[in-house]
Formats: C-alpha cells, structure tokens, sequence
C-alpha cells in the first residue's frame, strides 16, 4: 500500500514536470526562435524591401522583450521534492532572441545604407542642376 502511494507520487512530480518542461515550448512555437522557415522568410524579406520601419521596430521590440522576460525568469524551479535547473533553456531562448534582433537590425541597417546612397545620389544630381549656368532664358 505504502509502495503504491509512494509510486503514484512520484509519477504525479514526473509528470509535472513533463508539463512544466512543456511550457518552455512555447517560446519556439510562438516566436519560431529555432523556426528555419521563418530565418528563409526573414532573408525573403530583406530582398523584396516592401516592409516599412514599423515591420522591424515591431519585430525587434518582440525579441527585445523577450530576451528581458528571460533575463527575469527564475533559473531553478522546484517540484516537489525536485528542482529543475532552467539555465540552459533561458540561456538558448535568450541567445536565439538575440540572434533574431541582430538579424532584423541588420537588415534594416542594410535598406538604410541603400536609401542614403540613393539619396546622396539624388543630392548630387540636384546639386549638378543647381550649379548649371544657363546660357539662355529659355
């Protein structure tokens, strides 16, 4: 009697923590940190150029947020009589957040340089125009 209680004790921590580890998944299912398809669309997104500032400031707040919310959690979490060392699992999804910061901050940085080298070539144009002496009136 003793042994079965004791075993059905156990197997409710076990499975505790099973869905305590479970939970972690989310942060791969919901912002694709780990994600290859979403990195494939990110490197899509760079080419096409059709998304505005407001694309990647949202992006790059999402990531920053989450890497904050990881630098909040608690490294070791305890059920019952057993503690689980999450430090492995915030480090990586922090790492990874980070990663994808980079790459929108990089890609944004990218289209940046592109649109001040077409307008400095703008400039230069419109300069040449304005030093041209006319000759005539018309």
């Amino acid at each position: 009697e003793m042994t079965m209680t004791i075993q059905n004790s156990v197997q409710q921590v076990f499975q505790t923590i099973n869905k305590f580890m479970r939970s972690w998944k989310k942060y791969d299912t919901q912002w694709g940190l780990w994600d290859v398809k979403r990195r494939q669309d990110l490197e899509r997104v760079a080419v096409e150029k059709k998304h505005g500032l407001s694309y990647f400031d949202a992006h790059l707040k999402v990531y920053k947020n989450l890497v904050e919310t990881m630098l909040e959690q608690k490294r070791d979490h305890d059920v019952a009589f057993v503690r689980v060392d999450c430090s492995a699992i915030i480090t990586g999804i922090r790492s990874q957040a980070q990663e994808w910061t980079r790459e929108y901050g990089r890609i944004l940085a990218d289209m940046a340089s592109k649109d001040l080298d077409k307008i400095r070539i703008e400039i230069r144009d419109h300069k040449d125009n304005i030093d041209f002496t006319p000759t005539k009136l018309e």
